[in-house]
């Protein structure tokens, strides 16, 4: 997908090319629904999920899919006649599409209560890795997204809560600190769970699952957004301070209500942060040869990557050769298990 947004740009085509965008997490359940009978299926809500930043724009919201035209998904009531579980939140998620002149468009969170049912399992599918590698890694200088991680909590506290009128959960917050691990008491929680995976035994009535469904990748330096594009994007929630500052260079502050970009501010933290940049940069030939031994070496490859590599390499002679040229492996170099 990136290689054709690419190929697209070069030869001039850039309302047509996007930064493409990395496949996301399925959320299938199994077990009894709410009338009693059994059942399985896949939920609606990685039919839609950010849409890569294009050429010239933002990508678009929760709106796009890689596998299917017709993006959508779908009213939270409908869901919740097919399976045993209460909507408690279905929100735009933070920083999800990646950070560059153009941010990809932002996924979003589903946070679903198990109810009226004897056992639900729920299977969480990884199509592409996207909980073990970064997908969305950005596209001409923009930086990545971080890896979705899905959680639950088995045996909660939440019909107490809910009795005690006490605040619920009802998105993911802080990836560095998951609300699910804060707001609830469970004998069980999974608050940064690896997928693929399978519950290891059936969720019950007020267990919770936080669900995440991706962004897209992101196009361009950090340092060329809008200033105006990143003050909407604060008064929006879509983002916050710290990313403004840090990775935009954006100064703004508040003072009726809504975010003001101090333009002034703005140009010298930009300016210092390329000084930074400038400070921290190494030569390539030299990053190539740290590189080279860590590949050689496969350090900290997750075996699900390895074979990747490793079937990539047997499928395609020629790839094989030109991945072995560009790192100066050895003629019969192959990735390990």
């Amino acid at each position: 997908y990136e290689v054709f947004g690419r190929l697209f740009q070069m030869r001039g085509f850039v309302e047509e090319m996007a930064a493409g965008a990395g496949t996301i997490m399925t959320a299938e359940f199994s077990g009894i629904n709410q009338n009693g009978m059994y059942l399985t299926g896949l939920t609606l809500e990685q039919a839609s999920q950010g849409s890569p930043a294009r050429g010239y724009s933002d990508g678009e919201n929760s709106a796009w899919c890689i596998y299917t035209p017709e993006a959508d998904f779908g009213n939270a009531e409908i869901s919740e006649l097919y399976y045993p579980i209460l909507f408690l939140g279905r929100n735009v998620a933070p920083n999800s599409g990646g950070y560059g002149q153009f941010r990809g468009g932002l996924g979003h969170t589903a946070v679903w209560m198990v109810y009226n049912t004897p056992g639900l399992e729920y299977q969480c599918g990884d199509a592409g890795m996207r909980s073990k590698m970064v997908a969305n890694h950005g596209m001409y200088g923009a930086y990545p997204v971080v890896p979705d991680r899905p959680a639950y909590g088995h045996k909660t506290n939440m019909k107490q809560l809910i009795e005690d009128q006490k605040p619920l959960i009802h998105g993911r917050g802080d990836p560095e600190s998951p609300l699910i691990a804060s707001l609830i008491d469970a004998e069980l929680v999974e608050d940064n769970a690896v997928a693929p995976f399978v519950t290891p035994e059936p969720l019950q009535d007020y267990d919770v699952i936080v669900h995440p469904i991706a962004g897209a990748q992101a196009m361009g330096d950090p340092l060329l957004r809008d200033p105006a594009s990143v003050a909407r994007d604060l008064n929006e929630g879509w983002t916050n301070g710290r990313v403004a500052t840090d990775i935009h260079g954006v100064v703004a502050s508040k003072p009726n209500g809504a975010f003001v970009v101090d333009e002034k501010a703005t140009e010298a933290k930009r300016d210092a942060i390329r000084e930074e940049r400038k400070q921290r940069a190494i030569p390539f030939k030299q990053w190539w040869l740290e590189e080279r031994k860590k590949v050689e070496s496969q350090e900290n490859m997750d075996p699900a990557i390895v074979t990747m590599w490793a079937t990539g390499m047997e499928l395609s002679p020629k790839y094989a050769e030109e991945l072995r040229a560009f790192w100066a492996l050895p003629e019969d170099f192959t990735f390990k298990n």
